[in-house]
């Protein structure tokens, strides 16, 4: 299943960060300047001033030092759970968010890991389903890789989160496209929000250099800005950019691209960067299929047309961790005007020499207000099994760990 978010509130988001780092050693401009000849007093702080409330109302309870049992997949245990504070800024914003809630709510976070790679799921869904329907109880919430909770929810172990006390799934830690996307006949089995980093890291933008866009007269902010960041032009932005810099006579990684990626999926996002859907819901409230029409089919002959008969363009096809690092790569060494990945990849863009900037996927035309993208299907979608002891209990863990989660770590 794939979740549509609109990427210009990502965008902003960026671009607020961008003006702190680079802004956050000077005044504002419209700061007074002080008169070193008047003599200054400040207000002074009023005791009843009032502290924000990072809570946002969510009651305060005492669980008398209970455990509260989380099973997360091993590969992204540091999101949800560290014991101790090491000095590195994100273990450290994690260990916080665990402590305030624990200490809110007299209880001990306690992280299960389990094994849940790509070609684990079988055996991941497997073990999950034979400890609900045995009653063990034995956990109070659950990091569900994205494309399992179709499956696990069919399978009848799951609690309808719409259900359970104490979710206020409509504030906005919670992301609400996924709740409305996802509920079919009032029924929803897994939340994605704040709760975990990961529904940002998996978004999928594109990343362009600086440097080659100067070249090549190109200002992608500005088409962003602009409303003009469209697919067509993207694809005339990338003509005339292949230079086979290796003097080889052979299109490879070693020459300079329009445009580079390494797998499909950045292409299947376009379905959603276009405004379009997979299902519609029907009169009767049942999702129906709408994935063959003009638009998809018309949607295909312009993918079909970059990745494979586009001289601007180096489509990899190698959707392997090898695959993704060699992109990067050439991305890395300024062999590319744009490159498409998720925003986590720019933690390993870090040591370019160059500067690079982040945008939105474009959009299908300038008739289209927002611009729309995916989180990949390895985010966490957090759901609860129906065994679970007290699920008023999971219900307030789970809403206290993602607005922390909101106000402390993103």
């Amino acid at each position: 299943m794939k979740l549509q978010r609109i990427a210009a509130g990502l965008l902003s988001i960026l671009a607020a960060g961008s003006a702190l780092i680079s802004c956050g050693s000077e005044k504002p401009t419209t700061e007074t300047p002080k008169d070193s000849t008047k003599q200054e007093t400040e207000a002074p702080v009023s005791e009843a001033e009032e502290v924000k409330d990072i809570w946002h109302g969510l009651a305060a309870e005492d669980y008398g030092g209970a455990a509260f049992n989380l099973l997360v997949r091993d590969t992204i245990v540091d999101e949800f759970y560290t014991d101790r504070e090491n000095g590195d800024a994100y273990n450290d914003v994690i260990y916080r968010r665990n402590r305030l809630v624990e200490e809110r709510y007299n209880i001990k976070i306690n992280a299960i890991p389990i094994s849940c790679s790509w070609t684990e799921i079988a055996q991941w869904q497997k073990t999950v389903s034979a400890s609900v329907l045995a009653g063990d109880g034995a956990y109070d919430l659950i990091d569900c890789y994205a494309i399992l909770v179709g499956p696990v929810a069919m399978s009848g172990i799951l609690y309808n989160l719409n259900d359970i006390p104490n979710l206020r799934l409509d504030e906005s830690w919670w992301s609400s496209l996924v709740r409305n996307t996802m509920t079919v006949n009032g029924k929803y089995y897994g939340a994605a929000g704040d709760i975990a980093t990961n529904l940002w890291d998996q978004m999928q933008v594109m990343f362009f250099s600086k440097t080659l866009a100067g070249q090549y007269d190109v200002d992608p902010y500005k088409m962003v800005k602009d409303g003009t960041w469209t697919y067509d032009n993207f694809a005339a932005s990338l003509k005339g950019v292949y230079r086979d810099v290796n003097g080889d006579s052979v299109r490879d990684p070693g020459d300079i691209y329009g445009g580079i990626s390494w797998d499909t999926l950045a292409f299947e996002n376009l379905h959603n960067a276009f405004g379009m859907k997979y299902a519609t819901p029907g009169s009767d409230g049942r999702l129906v299929l709408d994935n063959y029409n003009e638009d998809v089919v018309a949607l295909f002959d312009k993918i079909d047309d970059l990745l494979h008969k586009n001289p601007d363009f180096l489509f990899m096809n190698e959707e392997t961790p090898e695959g993704e690092e060699k992109a990067r790569t050439v991305f890395a060494e300024n062999r590319a005007l744009y490159f498409f990945d998720t925003l986590y990849g720019a933690k390993s863009l870090r040591s370019m020499s160059e500067d690079f900037g982040i945008i939105p996927v474009p959009k299908r035309d300038e008739a289209q207000k927002e611009y729309y993208t995916t989180s990949r299907d390895a985010r966490s979608m957090m759901v609860i099994p129906v065994d679970v002891k007290d699920p008023a209990y999971s219900g307030m863990i789970t809403e206290a760990l993602c607005v922390a989660g909101h106000e402390v770590v993103l």
